[in-house]
């Protein structure tokens, strides 16, 4: 059974015969115009697509994949803790730019494919907490030694 077909609701809008729906069973049934006076297309990362069409990919990935869930409070905890101590390690033995370009690396090459890898597991991971406290870390370390400076230079 192929994933999408479309058909033409003229068949049986204008037809005079009874309509037998048995192409219909056990399908999910999307009714849509895909016409730009309509308005119902939208730019998607593939291309220009009409809503019913984003509708019936979105049905599609609920009933292939399930629903994306949350990590469990520990494993998110742990996740995180090790994403924030490996940066700020980084930040303190390299407070300048490599260290931003060193935790930059660390959260590509580790935190992206872990991302990609929950994600296939029906798992959403959020990245923020770790990137804001490595942005932190950073205006932290540029505040402290900009202070000290100017502490040293008045006595």
């Amino acid at each position: 059974v192929p994933f999408f077909s479309r058909r033409t609701a003229m068949t049986i809008t204008d037809s005079n015969k009874p309509v037998y729906a048995d192409w219909l069973r056990d399908h999910i049934t999307i009714i849509g115009v895909s016409t730009a006076a309509e308005r119902d297309n939208y730019e998607t990362v593939l291309e220009e697509m009409p809503g019913f069409i984003i509708i019936a990919n979105a049905i599609f990935s609920l009933r292939s994949y399930g629903q994306i869930e949350t990590p469990t409070f520990l494993f998110t905890l742990a996740a995180q803790g090790v994403a924030i101590i490996l940066m700020s390690y980084i930040f303190m033995i390299f407070p300048t730019l490599i260290g931003v370009i060193l935790s930059g690396l660390v959260f590509v090459l580790c935190l992206i494919p872990l991302g990609y890898y929950l994600l296939g597991k029906g798992i959403w991971y959020n990245f923020a907490i770790p990137l804001l406290t490595v942005q932190l870390m950073h205006l932290y370390f540029k505040i402290s030694s900009g202070w000290r400076i100017s502490v040293q230079r008045k006595v």
